[in-house]
């Protein structure tokens, strides 16, 4: 078979001594396995403060129940439409697939990816009603009918057991894991972000009926087209979809990975990806929650996987494919750009070093697929040039509502990551080894093992252009990265960089498979290796499962605990608030928040403190407190919400993410990176007496009444 690893016959053993090699894998392991563990010791999950208040009521189970049923048939009918659509428009391009899994798993993230383009379509026209929803996903579902039997006549082969056990075992560790992943995203939305703008920006568009201009929330005037699926997702049933049509992207870069991987003729090779994929904790974490990080790795893994295509090839019409996958992850994040000029740079390489083409050639390829890229994100650089006066907003030039008071609240300028080179040599040891979820410490839990077998790849020589290309591509972003966080500290997270994680995959897959090259009679290292593996395997899903069990989730999933009472639970005083605010102030009611950038759960008018900058954006704009609670009359705001909370937590000083130096030499922080100055506190008490305090809400949150 020909794939993107047909030189695997090519590969050999790189000249270094057997002795030394062994050694050195095996102190490798030793070295990394033991330090993760002392920092992420199995079985020591969150367990829930708060036991469940169960309640037997069984017309609510099976509301409950229904709902997610619900919930999972309509991701079904949407992926299985959007593959449908994204396979057909493969054809009107003249994609020659290779295999019914190739279609399926380009098709459905390509048609995911196209139908956010859709919503925002409806959005721009005030087309965002339940009942235009739901016929367009019939219209498009019976328009799609002769493509989805086709796609099922494909699929029926796959549903039979695949060979061999091992085959087999990956897989269901595979399936273990997203299910706990599943599970996750059948619970109400608690996750930060989703509250602060994932879900909040859709919830105002379908309460609009239309696409809005929110200035005031400036993560809203990014490019959201993963947004646009939870949009569609609110419109049909609510956050549950929403939250599932996040997930699906999960299982989706898992089919993607193994596709591309077993091309080389070895289905065991890619079934090791997919359980590295599996093994990485905060990919399945996110795949839980309504981010857009997960689709973000979908479509630049499907970009990549169209452009190795296109190297075997040469066939055009893969590098289209590619630079289409490349506009859906710029539409759907910024940062996705960096992508863009990695593969265009590739574009020039393969085209000058492997093809032999002309220059000019070989610009002219980089040029074309840049500007098919541009397509699905143009619609949202107009859309925030028309919002903002800046398409590419708050880059370059600013824009409404951006100042410096702003940028400093915001991107903490003046706070870099490090001053000593070898910290960023380190990074992958300190990522890996100190990254923990939810903490300051990179905010991500990777697991130990790519660490533990990417880097092996120098014992190999003669590389498949995959593993080569993937290389390139995975120390491109990380020197990339590096340089981002040594300027801004506030990027010093792990999420930045997972889309990068499905290439790790591949490369750690690869070595896994090529260590037997270095066995002999004496010593298998490649039995020796792959059984640490397994175990490690095993405790992650043992320990991911005892995490997602002790969060007490299978009442709130069964109806026994009402969806009011689980957010109760999990979010604690911000839900008395919200349920203060909702239930318990008049209707006319419109509220200013201070150092609480969460509103998804307001059901009242409300302007949310997104970037933490309210109250310094009114001393900054005018200058004493009379004039801002006069501004604050004329803006229609009856009452703040003041989270004293959060601004406690916020003058405490600031935990830097590890270093080297840290980790040898602890140093406690002594100021907070939040520019919150005695002017500032100053001004809020002075506003604070001249509105009404009506209600305490457990000692965190304090609601005042404007004059």
């Amino acid at each position: 078979m020909v794939g993107p690893m047909k030189q695997d016959n090519l590969t050999q053993r790189a000249p270094i001594p057997w002795g030394l090699t062994v050694s050195g894998v095996l102190l490798w392991l030793v070295a990394v396995l033991p330090a993760y563990y002392v920092v992420h010791k199995p079985f020591a999950g969150e367990s829930a403060l708060v036991s469940p208040t169960i309640s037997f009521n069984f017309s609510a189970m099976a509301l409950a129940i229904g709902s997610r049923l619900a919930a999972l048939g309509l991701l079904t009918a949407t992926v299985v439409m959007a593959a449908a659509w994204g396979g057909r428009l493969g054809r009107w391009l003249g994609i020659p697939f290779e295999s019914d899994l190739e279609r399926w798993a380009l098709g459905a993230t390509l048609g995911l990816g196209l139908l956010g383009s859709v919503v925002f379509g409806l959005g721009a026209v005030g087309g965002l009603y339940p009942a235009v929803a739901y016929l367009l996903l019939g219209v498009l579902g019976v328009a799609g009918g002769p493509e989805v039997r086709t796609l099922v006549r494909g699929l029926r082969p796959r549903l039979h057991p695949m060979p061999g056990n091992r085959i087999r075992w990956l897989w269901l560790y595979a399936g273990l894991v997203g299910l706990l992943s599943l599970g996750a995203a059948l619970l109400p939305p608690t996750a930060w972000d989703a509250l602060v703008y994932h879900l909040q920006g859709p919830r105002l568009h379908v309460e609009a009926h239309r696409l809005i201009a929110v200035p005031e929330n400036f993560y809203l005037n990014s490019p959201a087209q993963v947004e646009m699926l939870f949009t569609w997702g609110l419109l049909l049933q609510g956050d549950l979809l929403a939250q599932l049509l996040h997930w699906v992207f999960w299982p989706l870069t898992a089919i993607l990975l193994y596709a591309l991987v077993r091309r080389n003729g070895n289905p065991e090779v890619g079934g090791w990806a997919v359980a590295l994929w599996a093994s990485v904790p905060f990919a399945g974490e996110l795949a839980g929650v309504a981010y857009v990080d997960v689709g973000l790795t979908a479509f630049v893994l499907g970009s990549a996987y169209a452009f190795l295509k296109w190297t075997e090839s040469q066939n055009a019409r893969w590098l289209t494919l590619a630079a289409l996958f490349l506009g859906l992850a710029m539409a759907t994040k910024y940062t996705a750009v960096t992508w863009l000029g990695l593969l265009a740079l590739l574009v020039v390489y393969h085209g000058a070093r492997d093809q032999k083409r002309p220059v000019g050639w070989v610009v002219s390829q980089a040029t074309k697929m840049g500007m098919i890229a541009a397509l699905p994100v143009l619609p949202w650089l107009v859309k925030n040039w028309i919002v903002t006066g800046n398409p590419v907003y708050p880059f370059l030039w600013g824009g409404v509502g951006w100042n410096e008071t702003r940028a400093a609240w915001l991107l903490w300028p003046g706070h870099g990551y490090s001053r000593n080179l070898l910290d960023y040599l380190a990074l992958p040891w300190t990522m890996t080894v100190t990254g923990v979820s939810r903490t300051a410490a990179f905010d991500a839990t990777t697991g130990p093992l790519l660490l533990c077998l990417a880097p092996w790849v120098v014992l190999f020589r003669g590389l498949p252009k995959a593993v080569r290309y993937a290389l390139i591509l995975i120390g491109g972003q990380w020197v990339l990265f590096a340089l981002l966080i040594g300027r801004y500290v506030y990027l010093a997270e792990t999420r930045l960089l997972l889309p990068a994680f499905p290439l790790l995959c591949l490369v750690a897959a690869f070595v896994l498979d090529h260590l037997s090259l270095w066995d002999r009679a004496g010593l298998r290292l490649s039995r020796v290796v792959r059984g640490i593996v397994v175990m490690v395997l095993v405790l992650t899903l043992a320990t991911e499962a005892w995490a997602f069990l002790g969060s007490r989730p299978l009442p709130a999933l069964l109806g026994l605990e009402p969806r009011q009472n689980y957010l109760a639970r999990r979010l604690g005083a911000f839900w008395d608030a919200m349920s203060y605010v909702n239930e318990q102030l008049p209707d006319h009611v419109r509220l200013f928040f201070l150092w609480e950038p969460r509103g998804y759960y307001c059901d009242r008018p409300a302007q949310a403190d997104v970037t933490l900058d309210n109250l310094a954006q009114l001393r900054v704009r005018y200058g004493d407190a009379d004039r801002a609670v006069a501004a604050l009359q004329a803006g229609g705001f009856t009452h703040l919400l003041f989270h004293k909370t959060g601004l406690e937590f916020l003058q405490q000083p600031s935990i830097p993410p590890p270093t080297l130096g840290r980790l040898f030499r602890p140093v406690l922080p002594t100021e907070s990176y939040y520019p919150i100055t005695a002017t500032d506190l100053d001004f809020l008490a002075t506003i604070l007496e001249k509105c009404q305090k009506i209600k305490d809400i457990a000692a965190t949150y304090e609601v005042y009444q404007i004059p």
